[in-house]
């Protein structure tokens, strides 16, 4: 019990110190010494150089009053987050003191306030648990640790809460990806046990700068350390023969490349002892003097649950029950099953008090698991129910009167009624169109025949032409005509074809002996045409026919163009000499010369 007590102080100390704004690594310091065991490997302080060789020697004292190694000095200023308080556990102390719910109600606020722990399993035999107060994740039990996909590890998704790791006695293996990008991670502990570290172990914790590894490792995995770029120094707890025999496989230049000290480990003679829970074994631990290391010389076997047994108690309307049960004196194991209270379950009800036209009624409901409960309803009054005795109805613009006697009581009301007014029913407009009427909004009564409607009369067509179809040289076009007011009121009309309009592209003139030719294009389709010119029969330049070129052709020609001579030709085409397709003065200039000769001109 004095043990309970002193074990329940701490926790509220500790509790209290959270509360006043001191950390727990301040809070640990002002501890006793023989109660504080560092758990932290020797971490860098500011301003620390680190020896440049690979294998620097370590010594500690071989008891007290030997002087300090530089080793021990750094690792005396370490922040106690990495160190484990070695007194018996808190959870017996609280349930000790469980009696008084005045007193615990209170304790468990302060914890739930103050403290975040996360825990589960990471093994076959292996147990987390992380304080995201102080940073520190523990790894419990016996056996190998599971080996985990990338980001499985179950305290990934808190791994920038973690600042240290402490693995304990009994643990074989560090699994694969277990603490990569722990970022925050400064202090690692391990135990004796510890045979393998996997792949990707501790990768990407930059914040790592030192670390302590146990002669017992024979395996560290491919890039265990990979990008622990920070880590510059390691104490490995044996000598350089045994570390020269570690399989270290590639990607762990951060491992290989940091400054190394060799460590045989000097236990105390004086042992602590870790008290067992009732699930959980206790053991005798002696601490290395030199590097704090700690190993198990002895375990203790878990207490088991002390049970107090607690009889059933049946649930009523209100009240909860539960079904006998045991709960340990120690911790807060139980077998408790609460029974949710039943609730009233009521009758029917029982009308108690009729109501009345003016008066209220009364509905009495009952328990049916206990009688003594019942509650009330008021039934509300009935008010008076009138029937017509005499009178005149209202209607829209005359008034009306009423005799009314209620059915149950007979109490006498007469009324007098107003015009009832229109009850106006809205139509909405309807626009008129081309050929039929419309309307303007209006409205009509429900009751009577009065009406606001308006007639509005047809609009009549009012066509709009627009070409729909444009004509072509051999197809008609179409004009639709759409009304303005209505474009479902159509017609066309056909627009003629334009017929070609030739323009004259090539010709050849036709000779005495030979026919001629003509081609023309369509200025609109590129519609082609070829037109034979007939051979001329004369020669070219015998305008009257009589088979020579003489100076009665040329007469003949310009009388042809002169205006008011209707000259007929034999052929056009034969005053046509140059055969430009044109008869004109130059037809004539040019027969002239042939006529005189001398001057080149030679007409076939």
């Amino acid at each position: 019990m004095k043990k309970n007590i002193v074990s329940f102080l701490l926790c509220f100390c500790i509790a209290a110190s959270l509360l006043s704004g001191m950390t727990p690594s301040a809070f640990a310091e002002s501890l006793p010494l023989e109660r504080k065991v560092d758990a932290a490997q020797p971490q860098t302080d500011e301003g620390e150089s680190i020896p440049a060789v690979e294998d620097v020697p370590l010594a500690f004292p071989s008891g007290e009053g030997g002087s300090r190694s530089e080793t021990e000095e750094v690792s005396e200023s370490l922040p106690l987050e990495g160190k484990v308080d070695a007194a018996q556990p808190q959870t017996d102390e609280v349930e000790s003191l469980s009696a008084s719910p005045i007193e615990t109600a209170p304790a468990e606020e302060v914890t739930a306030e103050l403290q975040a722990t996360y825990s589960g399993a990471c093994g076959d035999n292996l147990t987390w648990e992380l304080d995201t107060t102080t940073g520190m994740l523990t790894i419990s039990g016996t056996g190998a640790m599971t080996d985990y996909d990338f980001c499985g590890a179950p305290w990934y998704s808190y791994r920038d809460s973690i600042k240290s790791l402490t693995i304990n006695d009994s643990v074989t293996s560090i699994g694969i990806m277990a603490f990569c990008y722990c970022s925050r991670l400064v202090s690692i502990t391990l135990p004796d046990s510890i045979t393998r570290i996997g792949v990707w172990s501790f990768a990407y914790c930059t914040s790592l700068t030192r670390i302590t590894l146990p002669d017992s490792i024979t395996i560290i995995e491919s890039e265990a350390f990979w990008q622990s770029n920070y880590l510059t120094r390691v104490i490995y707890c044996g000598t350089k023969t045994q570390w020269s025999k570690i399989s270290i496989a590639a990607g762990n230049d951060a491992l290989k490349n940091a400054a190394r000290t060799y460590h045989t480990h000097e236990w105390n003679i004086e042992h602590e002892i870790e008290l067992p829970s009732c699930t959980e074994a206790g053991r005798k631990i002696q601490t290395c003097t030199g590097c704090e290391i700690k190993k198990t010389i002895e375990k203790i076997s878990a207490l088991g649950h002390d049970l107090v047994h607690h009889e059933a108690k049946t649930a009523v309307c209100e009240e909860i029950g539960w079904s006998e049960y045991d709960k340990c004196t120690r911790c807060n194991y139980t077998t408790y099953i609460a029974i949710p209270a039943p609730g009233h379950t009521w009758d029917e009800g029982v009308i108690t008090a009729e109501p009345m036209c003016e008066e209220v009624g009364v509905k009495t409901y009952t328990c049916t698991h206990d009688a003594s409960h019942s509650y009330t309803e008021v039934i509300p009054s009935l008010g008076h129910n009138y029937e017509m005795s005499d009178g005149t109805e209202p209607t829209c613009t005359e008034p009306g009167w009423a005799l009314l006697i209620c059915s149950r009581c007979s109490d006498p009301e007469y009324k007098d009624y107003a015009a009832l007014g229109h009850d106006p029913v809205h139509h909405e407009a309807n626009a008129a169109t081309c050929e039929n009427i419309g309307w303007n909004a209006y409205h009509t009564c429900s009751r009577c025949d009065y009406t606001t409607y308006e007639e509005t009369p047809a609009l009549g067509h009012e066509y709009i032409a627009n070409v729909t179809k444009d004509a072509t040289c051999t197809e008609n076009g179409v004009m639709t005509y759409t009304c303005s007011h209505d474009a479902s009121h159509v017609y066309t009309e056909a627009i003629p074809s334009l017929g070609h309009d030739m323009e004259l592209k090539q010709r050849q003139a036709p000779t005495k002996e030979t026919d001629g030719y003509e081609i023309a294009v369509c200025s609109r389709c590129n519609h082609p045409t070829r037109t034979t010119l007939p051979k001329l029969g004369f020669d070219p330049g015998d305008l009257n026919g009589d088979g020579v070129r003489n100076s009665k052709d040329v007469t003949s020609t310009r009388r042809y163009l002169a205006d008011g001579y209707s000259i007929a030709l034999a052929n056009e085409l034969i005053a046509d000499v140059n055969k430009d397709g044109v008869v004109n003065a130059k037809d004539v200039t040019i027969l002239r010369r042939f006529l005189a000769g001398g001057y080149g001109v030679v007409l076939d």
